[in-house]
Protein backbone atom coordinates (compact mmCIF):
# COMPACT_ATOMS: atom_id res chain seq x y z
CA UNK A 1 0.00 0.00 0.00
CA UNK A 2 2.82 2.41 0.79
CA UNK A 3 4.40 1.73 -2.60
CA UNK A 4 1.03 2.26 -4.34
CA UNK A 5 0.49 5.53 -2.48
CA UNK A 6 3.93 6.77 -3.46
CA UNK A 7 3.29 5.94 -7.14
CA UNK A 8 -0.12 7.66 -7.15
CA UNK A 9 1.30 10.74 -5.43
CA UNK A 10 4.05 11.05 -8.03
CA UNK A 11 1.52 10.56 -10.84
CA UNK A 12 -0.78 13.35 -9.64
CA UNK A 13 2.18 15.70 -9.10
CA UNK A 14 3.30 15.19 -12.71
CA UNK A 15 -0.27 15.57 -14.02
CA UNK A 16 -0.69 18.87 -12.17
CA UNK A 17 2.50 20.22 -13.72
CA UNK A 18 1.34 19.18 -17.20
CA UNK A 19 -2.18 20.65 -16.96
CA UNK A 20 -2.68 23.09 -19.91
CA UNK A 21 -2.92 26.71 -18.86
CA UNK A 22 -1.72 26.06 -15.32
CA UNK A 23 1.22 28.41 -15.86
CA UNK A 24 -0.91 31.06 -17.59
CA UNK A 25 -2.54 32.43 -14.44
CA UNK A 26 -0.32 34.71 -12.41
CA UNK A 27 -0.89 35.57 -8.77
CA UNK A 28 -1.15 39.27 -7.89
CA UNK A 29 1.75 40.88 -6.07
CA UNK A 30 1.94 43.23 -3.14
CA UNK A 31 2.28 46.82 -4.47
CA UNK A 32 5.36 47.36 -2.31
CA UNK A 33 7.21 44.56 -4.11
CA UNK A 34 7.21 46.38 -7.46
CA UNK A 35 9.79 49.04 -8.43
CA UNK A 36 8.51 52.61 -8.68
CA UNK A 37 9.07 55.11 -11.47
CA UNK A 38 7.34 56.75 -14.42
CA UNK A 39 5.74 53.99 -16.47
CA UNK A 40 2.75 53.24 -18.67
CA UNK A 41 1.08 49.87 -18.81
CA UNK A 42 -1.57 47.97 -20.73
CA UNK A 43 -2.79 44.42 -21.31
CA UNK A 44 -2.48 42.69 -24.68
CA UNK A 45 -4.09 39.47 -25.87
CA UNK A 46 -1.52 36.70 -26.25
CA UNK A 47 -2.95 35.23 -29.47
CA UNK A 48 -5.23 37.98 -30.77
CA UNK A 49 -5.69 41.73 -31.36
CA UNK A 50 -7.39 42.76 -28.09
CA UNK A 51 -5.67 45.48 -26.02
CA UNK A 52 -6.71 47.48 -22.99
CA UNK A 53 -6.38 51.24 -22.81
CA UNK A 54 -2.97 52.62 -21.95
CA UNK A 55 -2.62 53.79 -18.35
CA UNK A 56 0.05 55.91 -16.65
CA UNK A 57 1.39 54.30 -13.48
CA UNK A 58 4.12 54.79 -10.88
CA UNK A 59 4.38 51.01 -10.36
CA UNK A 60 6.25 48.75 -12.77
CA UNK A 61 3.24 46.51 -13.19
CA UNK A 62 -0.38 46.25 -14.37
CA UNK A 63 -3.61 46.49 -12.46
CA UNK A 64 -6.35 44.11 -13.58
CA UNK A 65 -7.85 45.80 -16.69
CA UNK A 66 -11.34 46.26 -15.19
CA UNK A 67 -14.18 44.30 -13.66
CA UNK A 68 -14.62 41.81 -16.46
CA UNK A 69 -17.76 41.06 -18.45
CA UNK A 70 -18.81 38.40 -15.92
CA UNK A 71 -18.69 40.83 -12.99
CA UNK A 72 -15.60 39.41 -11.35
CA UNK A 73 -13.74 41.95 -9.20
CA UNK A 74 -10.48 43.61 -10.14
CA UNK A 75 -7.14 42.43 -8.80
CA UNK A 76 -3.43 43.03 -9.07
CA UNK A 77 -0.99 44.53 -9.53
CA UNK A 78 0.78 42.03 -11.79
CA UNK A 79 4.42 42.12 -12.86
CA UNK A 80 5.27 42.87 -16.49
CA UNK A 81 5.00 39.74 -18.62
CA UNK A 82 2.44 38.06 -16.36
CA UNK A 83 -0.54 36.43 -18.09
CA UNK A 84 -4.08 36.08 -16.75
CA UNK A 85 -7.44 34.85 -18.03
CA UNK A 86 -9.91 37.67 -18.83
CA UNK A 87 -13.55 37.63 -19.94
CA UNK A 88 -13.41 40.41 -22.52
CA UNK A 89 -16.43 39.37 -24.59
CA UNK A 90 -19.08 38.21 -22.15
CA UNK A 91 -19.66 35.12 -20.05
CA UNK A 92 -20.94 32.98 -22.92
CA UNK A 93 -17.54 33.02 -24.61
CA UNK A 94 -14.35 31.49 -23.29
CA UNK A 95 -11.95 33.92 -21.56
CA UNK A 96 -8.92 35.12 -23.47
CA UNK A 97 -5.33 35.08 -22.17
CA UNK A 98 -3.82 38.54 -21.79
CA UNK A 99 -0.26 39.62 -20.97
CA UNK A 100 0.83 42.63 -18.90
CA UNK A 101 3.00 45.09 -20.85
CA UNK A 102 4.99 47.69 -18.87
CA UNK A 103 7.22 50.29 -20.54
CA UNK A 104 8.74 53.73 -20.10
CA UNK A 105 6.25 56.60 -20.11
CA UNK A 106 5.78 58.10 -23.57
CA UNK A 107 6.32 54.88 -25.54
CA UNK A 108 2.67 54.44 -26.58
CA UNK A 109 0.85 51.41 -27.93
CA UNK A 110 1.67 49.72 -31.25
CA UNK A 111 -0.86 50.41 -33.98
CA UNK A 112 -2.81 52.96 -31.94
CA UNK A 113 -3.11 56.49 -33.29
CA UNK A 114 -4.55 59.32 -31.27
CA UNK A 115 -3.76 62.29 -29.10
CA UNK A 116 -2.08 62.79 -25.78
CA UNK A 117 1.45 62.34 -24.41
CA UNK A 118 1.23 58.52 -24.45
CA UNK A 119 0.46 58.14 -28.17
CA UNK A 120 -3.25 57.67 -27.42
CA UNK A 121 -6.10 59.93 -26.31
CA UNK A 122 -8.57 59.20 -23.54
CA UNK A 123 -12.24 58.44 -24.05
CA UNK A 124 -13.77 61.06 -21.78
CA UNK A 125 -16.79 63.27 -21.24
CA UNK A 126 -17.27 65.68 -24.13
CA UNK A 127 -18.79 66.30 -27.55
CA UNK A 128 -18.35 63.75 -30.33
CA UNK A 129 -19.46 63.24 -33.91
CA UNK A 130 -21.26 59.95 -34.58
CA UNK A 131 -21.41 58.79 -38.21
CA UNK A 132 -23.66 55.81 -38.86
CA UNK A 133 -23.57 55.06 -42.58
CA UNK A 134 -24.60 58.38 -44.17
CA UNK A 135 -26.27 59.65 -40.98
CA UNK A 136 -24.32 62.24 -38.94
CA UNK A 137 -25.15 63.37 -35.41
CA UNK A 138 -23.40 65.38 -32.71
CA UNK A 139 -23.27 63.45 -29.43
CA UNK A 140 -22.82 64.86 -25.93
CA UNK A 141 -21.41 62.02 -23.83
CA UNK A 142 -20.90 61.67 -20.10
CA UNK A 143 -18.26 59.06 -19.25
CA UNK A 144 -18.04 57.62 -15.74
CA UNK A 145 -15.42 54.92 -15.42
CA UNK A 146 -16.31 52.04 -17.75
CA UNK A 147 -19.85 53.33 -18.46
CA UNK A 148 -21.21 56.23 -20.49
CA UNK A 149 -24.47 57.79 -21.68
CA UNK A 150 -25.65 60.89 -23.51
CA UNK A 151 -27.83 62.38 -26.24
CA UNK A 152 -27.46 62.84 -29.97
CA UNK A 153 -28.31 66.12 -31.69
CA UNK A 154 -29.08 65.03 -35.27
CA UNK A 155 -27.88 67.27 -38.07
CA UNK A 156 -31.26 67.11 -39.80
CA UNK A 157 -33.76 69.66 -38.40
CA UNK A 158 -36.97 68.39 -36.86
CA UNK A 159 -35.50 65.19 -35.45
CA UNK A 160 -35.62 64.76 -31.67
CA UNK A 161 -32.58 64.23 -29.53
CA UNK A 162 -31.91 60.52 -29.23
CA UNK A 163 -30.69 59.00 -25.95
CA UNK A 164 -27.46 56.99 -25.85
CA UNK A 165 -27.96 54.36 -23.13
CA UNK A 166 -26.22 51.34 -21.61
CA UNK A 167 -22.80 52.49 -22.84
CA UNK A 168 -20.09 50.10 -21.63
CA UNK A 169 -16.35 49.72 -22.13
CA UNK A 170 -14.62 46.35 -21.75
CA UNK A 171 -10.93 46.91 -22.39
CA UNK A 172 -10.94 48.12 -26.01
CA UNK A 173 -14.43 46.78 -26.76
CA UNK A 174 -17.28 49.31 -26.64
CA UNK A 175 -21.04 48.82 -26.68
CA UNK A 176 -24.02 51.19 -26.51
CA UNK A 177 -27.65 51.50 -27.57
CA UNK A 178 -29.22 54.44 -29.36
CA UNK A 179 -32.96 55.03 -29.05
CA UNK A 180 -33.67 56.21 -32.59
CA UNK A 181 -36.33 58.92 -32.87
CA UNK A 182 -36.32 58.90 -29.04
CA UNK A 183 -38.59 55.83 -28.99
CA UNK A 184 -37.98 52.79 -26.79
CA UNK A 185 -39.36 50.59 -29.58
CA UNK A 186 -36.64 51.79 -31.98
CA UNK A 187 -33.29 50.52 -30.73
CA UNK A 188 -29.97 50.58 -32.58
CA UNK A 189 -27.17 48.46 -31.09
CA UNK A 190 -23.60 49.65 -31.57
CA UNK A 191 -20.60 47.36 -31.03
CA UNK A 192 -17.03 48.25 -31.85
CA UNK A 193 -13.46 48.90 -30.87
CA UNK A 194 -12.18 51.82 -28.81
CA UNK A 195 -8.91 53.31 -30.08
CA UNK A 196 -7.79 56.11 -27.79
CA UNK A 197 -10.51 58.77 -27.87
CA UNK A 198 -12.19 57.33 -30.98
CA UNK A 199 -14.27 54.26 -31.75
CA UNK A 200 -15.55 52.37 -34.75
CA UNK A 201 -17.64 49.29 -35.39
CA UNK A 202 -20.95 47.97 -36.70
CA UNK A 203 -24.55 48.88 -35.86
CA UNK A 204 -27.47 46.46 -35.98
CA UNK A 205 -31.18 47.11 -35.58
CA UNK A 206 -34.50 45.44 -36.23
CA UNK A 207 -35.42 45.84 -39.87
CA UNK A 208 -31.82 46.60 -40.94
CA UNK A 209 -30.78 43.82 -43.33
CA UNK A 210 -27.02 44.26 -42.93
CA UNK A 211 -24.80 45.72 -40.19
CA UNK A 212 -23.95 49.39 -40.80
CA UNK A 213 -20.47 50.76 -40.15
CA UNK A 214 -20.10 53.63 -37.70
CA UNK A 215 -17.41 55.91 -36.29
CA UNK A 216 -17.29 58.09 -33.19
CA UNK A 217 -14.73 60.91 -33.05
CA UNK A 218 -14.24 63.96 -30.80
CA UNK A 219 -15.26 67.31 -32.27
Amino acid sequence: MRILGTILGAFFAVAAQATPGASQVAAPLAPGSLPRGDYEAYWRQVDGPWMSQLARTTLRGCAYPATDACGRPAGGPFVGGATVAYNAFGCVRAPITIRCVVQKAGTGQPGVAGRGPFGTGRFATGRYELRTGSDVAVVDLTVKGMRFSGFTDPARPGRPKEPIVDGRIFGRSVFFRRLCDARTTCVQRYRGTLIGDRARGLMTAKGVRRPVSWTLEPR
